[in-house]
C-alpha cells in the first residue's frame, strides 16, 4: 500500500507531490489514486527533461519539429496527460 492510502486512511489528503515527468512515471499508481479521489498531484519537477532534451533526444525532436523549447512539449504531456484523467 503507497503512502498516499495509508495517510488517507488516518487523515484528509489535500494534495501529493512526487517526481512525475515524461520519462519518469513510476509514481503512476499515485497518480491514479489521487485522480479517483480528487487529492491535488503536483507534478515535483515536470521539466527534468534529462537526455531527451539533448540534440537529437526525443523532446529536441519533438521541439524542432514544432518549432519549440524542449520544455514546451514535456509541458504540453503533463497537460494531455491532466486532461485525459478528468474525462
Amino acid at each position: 500500500m503507497s503512502q498516499v492510502h495509508k495517510a488517507s486512511e488516518l487523515i484528509n489528503v489535500a494534495a501529493v507531490q512526487n517526481k512525475y515527468y515524461v520519462s519518469d512515471r513510476v509514481f503512476e499508481d499515485v497518480l491514479r489514486h489521487c485522480e479517483i479521489t480528487k487529492i491535488a498531484f503536483v507534478p515535483c519537477a515536470p521539466l527534468a527533461t534529462g537526455t531527451h532534451a539533448v540534440p537529437g533526444g526525443l523532446l529536441d525532436s519533438l521541439a524542432t519539429k514544432y518549432r519549440a523549447t524542449p520544455a514546451q512539449p514535456a509541458l504540453a504531456w503533463l497537460l494531455r496527460r491532466s486532461c485525459a484523467a478528468r474525462k
